[in-house]
């Protein structure tokens, strides 16, 4: 009987309208990325996805040897659904896509709006409704933050930035707001001349960073120290052997004071140019634009109640309002998000 139970399909024209609009939302979408991400990061983090780096990838049973059987299993059937993986029998691979979906610079962006600011995302409502505060109860991870900056930056402003400090002529380079160090050390490991000196307000942040320069062999050339990037006069002397300032995607975040506060700041850097071997200075900002593609980014600074990073265009009037002047514009189109790097100069 049960092989031959009637079949009656039940037309309700209502719940089809519904559905349609929900489907017409791109809610479905919405769904399917939300729960990508998630599993992508219990995939990378789990070490599953490291197993599988090698083009011919790992057999199952190798893949599922620290972690749950049976849960690995499923979390490898939905990510080949997905087109994330492939089951060729006893073996498991990354499709062409889920190399790219689980490449460092892929994971660490992803990371920068997970890790990083998903402790702010997951209390908008709160913030918004006023009862949580940003600073207060509500933090980003700043760990996070610039772990995953530091990879993304590896990839695609290492290269314009060394260019940029390269028309300073400076050996020396004082990097603010260094975190765990690693544009220094790819600078030092691409130009054998350089020396750089690491600054960041962080006593953990510069303790591991430390580490990292320890390993790549470089303590000979990288000093790290603990300071306030936004606070010159307290800077240790070790800074003053700087021949260059380099700082990333920090000074805009003073415009929440005020623009006043920006030009108070850069001519607080531009007075060291006066009294020791200070060149000049690099400044590194990306160009936020509120659009689809720069959304997400604009989101982040909202909710935590940052000044808002500037196109080109503002930053070249706010320069003429201080003591220094911005000589050239360095940016590398189609690397990565939209930076300008500003080289400033005393005026004269």
């Amino acid at each position: 009987m049960d092989k031959n139970a009637e079949h009656i399909e039940f037309t309700d024209a209502s719940a089809r309208k519904e559905w349609g609009s929900y489907c017409e939302s791109g809610m479905p979408e919405l769904i399917a990325h939300y729960t990508l991400v998630q599993a992508l990061f219990a995939f990378t983090e789990s070490g599953m996805a490291e197993k599988l780096s090698s083009e011919s990838g790992a057999a199952k049973k190798a893949l599922f040897d620290d972690v749950d059987a049976m849960m690995g299993a499923g979390l490898v059937r939905y990510l080949g659904a997905r087109g994330v993986l492939i089951e060729d029998g006893d073996t498991v691979r990354l499709t062409p896509r889920g190399h790219k979906l689980v490449a460092d610079l892929s994971m660490a962006q992803l990371g920068f709006y997970r890790q990083a600011y998903g402790p702010v995302f997951e209390q908008m409502t709160s913030l918004l409704k006023g009862k949580l505060r940003y600073g207060k109860e509500v933090q980003r991870d700043g760990e996070a933050l610039g772990r995953h900056c530091a990879v993304a930056f590896h990839y695609f402003g290492t290269g314009v930035a060394l260019e940029a400090l390269a028309s300073l002529g400076a050996n020396t380079v004082l990097d603010l707001g260094c975190g765990g160090g690693q544009f220094l050390i790819d600078a030092c490991q691409r130009n054998p001349k350089l020396r750089g000196i690491g600054l960041d307000i962080s006593a953990e942040a510069i303790e591991f960073a430390k580490k990292l320069v320890a390993k790549a062999g470089l303590s000979d050339r990288i000093t790290l120290v603990v300071g306030d990037a936004f606070r010159p006069e307290s800077w240790p002397a070790e800074t003053q052997e700087a021949e260059a300032i380099f700082s990333v995607g920090t000074m805009h975040e003073n415009f929440r004071d005020g623009e006043s506060a920006v030009v108070a700041l850069l001519d607080k850097y531009a007075a060291r140019i006066s009294t020791g071997k200070l060149k000049g200075i690099i400044l590194g900002e990306p160009e936020l634009v509120v659009n689809e593609h720069d959304a997400d980014f604009f989101l982040a600074h909202v909710f935590t109640l940052q000044g808002m990073p500037r196109p080109r265009a503002e930053w070249l009037k706010v320069f003429p309002k201080t003591q220094l002047e911005c000589r050239r514009v360095f940016s590398a189109p189609d690397t990565g998000p939209s930076f300008a790097f500003y080289e400033l100069r005393k005026r004269t």
